[in-house]
């Protein structure tokens, strides 16, 4: 299994450049491996929304429901925290961008993303 980040999660729920690839990659692949944290950082995107203007409440209460039933293998932070530290200060990455990057490092797995700065690591 491989790890996403939330990039590419979000990408499944808004047409985005970039979403034909992220939908392919759920077609592809049945099982994913992520952090609890995406769930926060998730339901904060589908929020910002809401409050752009751009869904409704309606809309997003939607997603919410639809993220729930698909097959990912959350892995707890703190499962990860040491690791996310030592990255976080070796590397010039967020601590939150570090917590995909360790969990795919553990995981031996490829970890995708559409965030520039994780794949230059």
């Amino acid at each position: 299994m491989n790890v996403l980040d939330t990039s590419v999660v979000t990408k499944w729920f808004f047409r985005e450049p970039g979403s034909d690839l992220a939908v392919e990659l759920l077609r592809s692949e049945k099982e994913f491996f992520a952090p609890d944290y995406l769930r926060i950082e998730f339901f904060s995107n589908v929020s910002k929304k809401v409050r752009a203007g751009q869904i409704t409440i309606e809309e997003g209460r939607e997603h919410q429901n639809k993220f729930e039933k698909i097959s990912f293998q959350l892995v707890p932070y703190k499962k990860l925290e040491n690791m996310v530290f030592e990255f976080s200060t070796q590397y010039p990455i967020t601590y939150y961008d570090s917590i995909f990057i360790a969990l795919a490092y553990s995981q031996r797995s490829k970890l995708y993303t559409f965030d520039k700065v994780k794949t230059e690591c």
